[in-house]
């Protein structure tokens, strides 16, 4: 007897503490913000919470009892349902979208998870589901996408002016411009050709701009098409520095580059988009060089049969502050207001780098120190067919004389003698060049130089080529050409330089 009373105790121990747990549950349940529902296997409705209650509108003896399917919207697609009855008859959480409609009549829209429990035997007993009511996130949705269609448009409308704008632009500019040259070629007094040529640069610079801005609005419009094509690379930089070399020169800048051997002699990419990428990054280093160098290098990586060309823009310029770089990159964008006044430009160029350097699917990185210079570098994945490596010409044993100032120039050139195998005297003026035997010689002719050579009988050694800044006057090149047998224009290109040292006998 004792035992089955003790048995009785704990058994109602057990349940009280059962009931326990229950009625914490429940309330929890019913105090929940959530929308909760039980139904049974037939959808007929066995619990809702004072959420679901609040969220639908009706009191809670209004829907206990009754079929959820009383509730159900003829909106609700078959295919849903069917969907929803298939997951959960399979024992298994069903989860999705679709619309409830309150006491009131107004549709709206939730997000549920209807979930299969199982009795202690293991078989389905009810389902239990829980609503989130989507109306605040479905109208915040609305209205983000309403503001970005709204941005859009803008966007659109904005490059269909800017492409409109710089169409209607370069038209008359052209016709100044070539007017201008026509002037140019008249008779003119020493003031007027000052002032055409005034005009000549202003409207080169505002074609420039609306070129610039053209390419923008096409961008941004989505309609720049890239056609690669096979290419010489090498040849490709060559032609750059060359557009770019009186720039260079007009600020007594060395424009210097240099090629790494392993370079493929042909490369499919879209050539005149890496053209102007290179003459945007290349021009803006001559831009805010005041004196110094611009060095260009190229080098190709190639890994598991994947070939990159990555270009370095390095330069003597101004630099800039680590905090101002992320400004670099934008449109319309300057690190420093006085700069605009001081070395002009609209902040266009790079922003037009960078665009095409990720559509072309490379990436683009910069490093720079204020009152140092900087550094900009790109890498563009590119097609190369197979091809043998290049081994550096080996011109040896000719003794190449190279009669120049010190500084970049001449350790360029000095880099390609030690590449050539070549044996290279190297002097700081013609006299001192006299002085010695050479097969080759090279002299580094500068303006003062040039007109010292000029006063002087003219003399023509076969061998001798002077190395001329591409803004030379016309007479003062006249003049030297008595006394060499070539003149070269800085920046050398390097293929020719090896031309003409080989055929020197």
């Amino acid at each position: 007897m004792l035992e089955r009373l003790r048995r009785l105790f704990s058994f109602r121990r057990r349940e009280r503490a059962r009931q326990d747990v229950i009625r914490s549950l429940s309330e929890a349940i019913d105090q929940s913000y959530s929308a909760v529902m039980i139904t049974d296997l037939d959808s007929r409705i066995q619990y809702v919470n004072a959420g679901l209650c609040h969220q639908i509108g009706y009191a809670r003896e209004e829907l206990v009892g009754k079929s959820w399917r009383d509730f159900e919207q003829p909106e609700t697609a078959p295919e849903l349902l069917a969907d929803l009855v298939a997951t959960v008859r399979a024992g298994r959480p069903w989860r999705n979208e679709w619309y409830n409609r309150r006491k009131s009549g107004e549709l709206y829209a939730v997000r549920g998870c209807v979930s299969p429990v199982n009795d202690r035997a293991g078989r389905l007993a009810c389902f239990v589901t829980i609503f989130e009511d989507m109306t605040e996130s479905k109208r915040d949705e609305s209205t983000l996408r309403e503001a970005l269609e709204r941005a859009a448009e803008g966007e659109r409308s904005k490059s269909r002016f800017l492409a409109t704008m710089s169409h209607e632009m370069r038209t008359p500019l052209n016709g100044i411009a070539g007017f201008t040259s026509l002037l140019r070629g008249t008779t003119l007094t020493t003031e007027q050709d000052e002032y055409v040529e005034n005009i000549r640069s202003s409207c080169e610079a505002l074609i420039l701009l609306t070129d610039d801005i053209l390419e923008l609005a096409r961008m941004e419009g989505g309609k720049v098409v890239l056609d690669p094509a096979f290419c010489d690379p090498r040849q490709c930089l060559d032609d750059v520095l060359d557009l770019l070399a009186v720039r260079a020169a007009e600020k007594d800048l060395e424009l210097l580059h240099w090629v790494d051997e392993g370079v493929p002699p042909a490369i499919v990419i879209d050539e005149m988009r890496l053209r102007q990428v290179l003459i945007h990054l290349i021009g803006n280093a001559v831009k805010f060089t005041r004196k110094g160098e611009v060095e260009v290098t190229m080098r190709a990586e190639e890994a598991a049969g994947q070939w990159q060309i990555a270009f370095t823009v390095r330069d003597t310029g101004i630099g800039i502050a680590s905090g101002d770089l992320e400004k670099l990159f934008k449109p319309f964008s300057q690190v420093d207001e006085s700069s605009t006044r001081r070395y002009g430009g609209t902040g266009l160029g790079l922003a037009i780098s960078k665009n095409l350097v990720q559509l072309m699917g490379g990436t683009i990185v910069t490093e720079s120190t204020p009152g140092e210079g900087s550094t900009f570098s790109f890498k563009l994945p590119v097609a190369v067919e197979a091809f043998s490596p290049r081994s550096p010409p080996d011109l040896g044993p000719r003794r190449v004389a190279l009669a120049a100032r010190p500084g970049p120039f001449r350790r360029e050139f000095a880099r390609l003698a030690q590449r050539w195998r070549l044996t290279l005297l190297e002097v700081d003026t013609p006299e001192e060049m006299a002085a010695i035997s050479w097969d080759v010689g090279f002299v580094e002719v500068d303006t003062t130089l040039a007109r010292t050579l000029a006063a002087c009988a003219p003399r023509s050694p076969e061998t001798t080529y002077a190395i001329v800044a591409s803004n030379l006057p016309r007479e003062l090149r006249a003049a030297l050409r008595g006394h060499f047998h070539l003149l070269l224009n800085k920046p050398l290109h390097h293929d020719a330089l090896t031309y003409l040292i080989s055929s020197a006998r």
